[in-house]
Order: structure tokens, then C-alpha cells, then sequence
């Protein structure tokens, strides 16, 4: 299993728990480095957030080490021709060979109109060798697969969210040989920070997660390598994507993963497993702090 540096903080400003807002070029320089020296050689892009894919075109400008490139097309795709040229013009800019994976960043926005070929075209004319979605529930992929032939898959995946991805469902991706990318590993950092930080649209989220760094501190862990320890015993994921928003995070992150890597511990997981959807996405969150504006 592999760790997939993920780019959106480059391009805007993300995270429930960032306070730090976006990154200047120097520091997603700095991060990118410290990624490199670290043996990470794949980076998880997208169209839709804001400047990133441009921040990686200049550092492989301004550097000799080229990653590899996952790069998820924008929410409604557009017709073929003007997808690839997009996609083209990004790869040239970012001065690579091809992408490592082209994705639907949003199964949604695949309507009917959408082409069988949509996906396979890219690996035709060169633009990538792998084709994948990007999902949130398992219905995503169900109702696309038999239109579409997927080779990697990202999803959503931490401690909390677990009843969401049951194993049978990632175990018959892997039987079909699909690649399994988990993504929200620390649930935008919600799973690592204080009790407190937790808004109050997510209050009943504040318990399990409590409940589950207590056992980490327990277990002699951080939260960090709890979180990757979950992940990396399972045995159909293949890659974990994670964020940082400067190079120092970014190694605290690669030490709780290699901390996890050598750790033989198993944690309660089921323990801290919550049952409502919109409470574990991070996709759901604004409707939520709507939804509570409102109340109070």
C-alpha cells in the first residue's frame, strides 16, 4: 500500500479544521519537496480545485522530479473533444508524459448523454493510462459500471465512515481487478484535532471520535497512525490519500504512517462506526450548517 499526496490545499482554501487558509507557492513548493525526499511520487489532483493543477505545472517547471499525476475532470463533464483538449493541455503544461489516472470527479454529473467510449478515449489519445471515478457511495459505482470500465477507484474511507464501504463491496472490486484509492483518511482532519473544534452541526460526531483517541492514546498511538492503521489492514485497499497544508505536516503525516506500517495493534473499529451519511461526508456538511443555522 502506497501514500498519495492529495493537491486540493494547493488550489484553495479546504479543510473544516484549516485555519491557515491557502498555501503560498513557497510552501506548496516546500510540501511538494518534502514529499519527494519522502519516496511519495503520486499526487491526487483535480480540475475543480482552484489553482492546483497549475501550482504542480510550475513546480515541475522549476524542478527536475516529475510525479505522476491523478487528474479528475470537472463535475459535468463536456463532450469528449473538449475534455481531452483540456486534459492535454494540462498534461503538456505540467510537462508529463500522461496522467497516471483520469477520473469523473463526480458520478452524479454522468448522465446518459455521456458516451460509452467517454473514458477510453483518453488512453487512446494518450492522456492517460488509467481511467477511475471518484465516488461517495457504492451506487455511484453500481450504476456506472456496466457502461464504463473503471481501473481505479477513490472513495471515502476512515474509522467513522467504515459502514459505508462494507468489505464485500471492496473485496468484488478487487476480484475485478479494480484499484482502490481510500481518501478522507482523517475525515479533514476532524479525527486528529481537539473536541472542541468540532462544530455544532457535527456535535454527535464529537463522542466516537473522543471514544477513539482515547484508545489510540491508550495503545500508546497518535490519532494520525490510528486513522492509517484502520486503513492499512485492509487488505483491498492498494493507496491512501492524504493532505497537508506544509511540508512539516506533511512529515508528522509520513511518521504516523510508517508508525502504523510496523504497529501490529488492532483497535475496537466497530466501535466507532456512525450511521448517518450526512454526518460522515464531508459533501453533506454545508446543508447541515444550513439545516442548524436555521434551527438557532
Amino acid at each position: 500500500m502506497g501514500l498519495i499526496l492529495g493537491s486540493v490545499q494547493f488550489g484553495v482554501e479546504y479543510g473544516i479544521t484549516n485555519h491557515a487558509g491557502q498555501p503560498s507557492l513557497d510552501t506548496a513548493f516546500e510540501t511538494l519537496n518534502a514529499a519527494w525526499d519522502a519516496g511519495v511520487r503520486v499526487l491526487d489532483s483535480a480540475q475543480a480545485y482552484g489553482n492546483a493543477n497549475k501550482v504542480i505545472a510550475e513546480y515541475h517547471k522549476r524542478h527536475k522530479q516529475r510525479f505522476s499525476i491523478i487528474n479528475k475532470i470537472m463535475r459535468y463533464p463536456q463532450k469528449t473533444e473538449e475534455a481531452a483538449a483540456s486534459l492535454l493541455r494540462e498534461r503538456d503544461e505540467m510537462n508529463i508524459e500522461k496522467f497516471y489516472c483520469v477520473m469523473f470527479h463526480y458520478a452524479g454529473s454522468v448522465n446518459s448523454e455521456v458516451p460509452q467510449s467517454f473514458l477510453e478515449e483518453f488512453k487512446k489519445l494518450s492522456v492517460a493510462d488509467r481511467t477511475g471515478l471518484s465516488m461517495e457511495t457504492t451506487d455511484d459505482y453500481l450504476v456506472l459500471k456496466d457502461r464504463f470500465d473503471f481501473d481505479v477507484i477513490q472513495l471515502p474511507l476512515n474509522i467513522l465512515s467504515r459502514n459505508f464501504m462494507p468489505d464485500k463491496f471492496l473485496e468484488d472490486l478487487k476480484q475485478n481487478n479494480v484499484e482502490i484509492h481510500a481518501r478522507s483518511a482523517f475525515l479533514q482532519g476532524l479525527l486528529l484535532g481537539n473536541i472542541s473544534d468540532i462544530p455544532p452541526y457535527l456535535g454527535p460526531l464529537a463522542s466516537p471520535i473522543q471514544e477513539f483517541q482515547k484508545e489510540c492514546a491508550a495503545s500508546g498511538i497518535s490519532p494520525a497512525t490510528g486513522c492509517f492503521l484502520f486503513l492499512l489492514q485492509n487488505p483491498s485497499i492498494d493507496n491512501i490519500v492524504a493532505g497537508a497544508q506544509n511540508a512539516g505536516q506533511l512529515q508528522e503525516i509520513i511518521k504516523a504512517y510508517e508508525a502504523a506500517q510496523s504497529c501490529k495493534k488492532a483497535l475496537p473499529w466497530k466501535d466507532y462506526a456512525v450511521d448517518d451519511f450526512d454526518l460522515v461526508h464531508p459533501s453533506k456538511w454545508a446543508t447541515l450548517n444550513q439545516k442548524s443555522a436555521k434551527i438557532i
